[in-house]
């Protein structure tokens, strides 16, 4: 193309999706793919679970799989307040029992995630959380999946190194990834 700009993300999508592997440097960059992202949101919510867009991003995400219209369901239950509030309620006096379910079944793993954050390496918990959620193996299903489940590994790469520094902790790695998707 003459010019990348608005056109090549329509390319490689339609070919990705003929299944013929594709890609264009777009910019977007590595710390904008969806499974990336996907990660980031939930080491967001295991060091601070109180956000609100990485929790939506979560809950929505293949990690939990909930709809648009689950979420509107959770978030009309406590209309104030904060998602994770909404979530907790709904696990707790929600009207669909199946969905009430899903997110105390979620909230039990985000626990469990939360507590291992004082004793446990980053690296580690990144790993519990693609072997938990079937993540990484279902990034692999998904056109493009060895690329993405590269992506997944890098990340991985990236939290060995940065327990190799001085800093350590969830909220600092966080921060760190943040630094580098920025620069």
């Amino acid at each position: 193309l003459r010019s990348m700009s608005n056109w090549s993300e329509v390319f490689v999508k339609t070919l990705m999706a003929e299944g013929i592997p594709a890609y264009a440097d777009t910019g977007c960059g590595y710390f904008q793919t969806l499974e990336v992202m996907t990660v980031l949101n939930m080491l967001r919510i295991i060091d601070n679970p109180r956000q609100d867009i990485p929790l939506a991003g979560v809950l929505y995400s293949p990690m939990v799989g909930l709809s648009s219209e689950e979420l509107a369901r959770v978030r009309a239950i406590c209309k104030k307040g904060s998602m994770y509030t909404a979530v907790c309620s709904y696990a707790e006096a929600g009207d669909d029992d199946k969905l009430k379910g899903r997110l105390s079944e979620f909230l039990g793993m985000l626990e469990a995630f939360r507590a291992m954050v004082n004793h446990t390496p980053i690296h580690e918990i990144i790993q519990a959380v693609y072997d938990r959620t079937g993540y990484y193996y279902y990034v692999s299903t998904m056109p493009g999946g060895s690329q993405r489940q590269a992506n997944l590994d890098m990340l991985l790469s990236y939290a060995v190194r940065f327990e190799k520094g001085s800093y350590s902790g969830l909220f600092h790695f966080i921060r760190y990834i943040e630094k580098l998707h920025k620069y």
